[in-house]
């Protein structure tokens, strides 16, 4: 699920239009991976354009007004040409500030058009007194851009983040009752951002969550059709027949879940997830005068007769899959098993000797008799 956030003109007037600044930087960050969703209307356009601009007039001004520029203009340094030039550079700085924002913030932006907003509404919002008119002055910038933005969320079924320092408008309009349950006010940017992290986090505690409930079966599933093998320390001469796995012998152990990828956006995730499978293989040797590796002893036994039994092994695992959430359920997309592919019964022990189970013979009884 995407955040989708909306930040006043205040936001931007507080942070003096700077882009590099920490805050702005980590949005962008959110913006680019997908988790988050910036939301402007062509009313803030309009509002940020003219803040810019009586910025860049107060800086021009403030310029023209230190007196040592005086004495080089009343001494002709500088011509009158020059000095009114310098009016028409400010809409040049302007336009260049407005491009970058425009480049590096609002080119993820989706705008919420005003046809989404109810010009009723608004006018009885206005006669009644009610934020963004509590002042009784006429807010109507204010109340297009909260009323297409309520349209809006109502339509896409979502809720909006609104950041604003103006807690006596946006506050007040995010608290009534017609907009609690599709805005969430937050007083600055950094505010915003930590929910964020908050959200984000749960959201990949959730996804680990699934991931465990749905992933032994799956991986039970995909073990089934490795390759068992025997390693060459369990044998000398004679071939085993291909070790049977036995399925209910599997237990599973998950160490380490480790997110790899994941768009909010689009309800899924890519993950690695580390962990140890146990699990017994029964081998059968029916030909006599074998010669068998003993684990348990370290070195070569000597067997005369048939030998049946069961080998235990322990494995590390690593497994990278693909989780998606549909409907509010998750299910594992794609599940591919890392190396080994084959599985080596290295750490095969052999079963005490028993005539009734037919086990591997014990290799002291058989010194005993020599």
């Amino acid at each position: 699920m995407s955040n989708y956030v909306f930040l006043d003109t205040q936001v931007f007037v507080q942070n003096h239009f700077l882009m590099n600044n920490k805050n702005f930087l980590t949005l962008i960050e959110h913006l680019d991976n997908g988790d988050t969703i910036l939301i402007i209307s062509p009313i803030l356009i309009d509002e940020i354009k003219k803040h810019i601009k009586t910025q860049i007039n107060s800086v021009i001004k403030s310029i023209k007004d230190y007196p040592i520029l005086k004495v080089l203009k009343n001494n002709n340094v500088i011509s009158n040409d020059i000095w009114q030039k310098s009016s028409g550079f400010k809409d040049e700085l302007s336009d260049e500030i407005f491009r970058i924002l425009d480049s590096e913030l609002f080119s993820f932006a989706t705008t919420v058009d005003l046809k989404y907003a109810s010009n009723e509404s608004v006018f009885d919002d206005f006669f009644k007194k009610v934020a963004p008119f509590l002042s009784g002055k006429p807010e109507f910038p204010d109340a297009f851009i909260a009323s297409s933005l309520l349209g809006w969320a109502k339509q896409k079924k979502c809720k909006i983040s609104i950041v604003s320092g103006n807690t006596r408008d946006w506050e007040a309009i995010c608290k009534r009752q017609e907009y609690v349950e599709k805005f969430v006010f937050h007083e600055d940017l950094s505010g915003f951002l930590s929910s964020i992290t908050t959200i984000l986090e749960e959201e990949k505690n959730s996804i680990e969550t699934n991931i465990k409930n749905l992933f032994t079966d799956v991986f039970l599933d995909k073990f089934r059709n490795i390759d068992i093998e025997l390693d060459s320390d369990l044998q000398v001469w004679d071939e085993f027949d291909c070790p049977e796995l036995d399925s209910n012998s599997v237990k599973i152990k998950i160490l380490k879940i480790n997110i790899t990828s994941y768009v909010s956006s689009d309800d899924e995730a890519e993950a690695e997830v580390q962990g140890i499978v146990e699990f017994e293989s029964h081998i059968d040797c029916p030909n006599p005068d074998s010669w068998v590796y003993d684990s348990e002893e370290k070195e070569i036994m000597f067997y005369s007769e048939r030998l049946t039994g069961k080998v235990e092994s322990k494995r590390d695992f690593s497994c990278f899959i693909k989780i998606c959430k549909s409907n509010d359920t998750y299910e594992i997309a794609d599940f591919e098993i890392d190396e080994p592919r084959r599985i080596e019964l290295e750490w095969g022990g052999i079963d005490p000797y028993s005539n009734n189970d037919n086990f591997i013979p014990d290799p002291y009884e058989h010194e005993e008799e020599e």
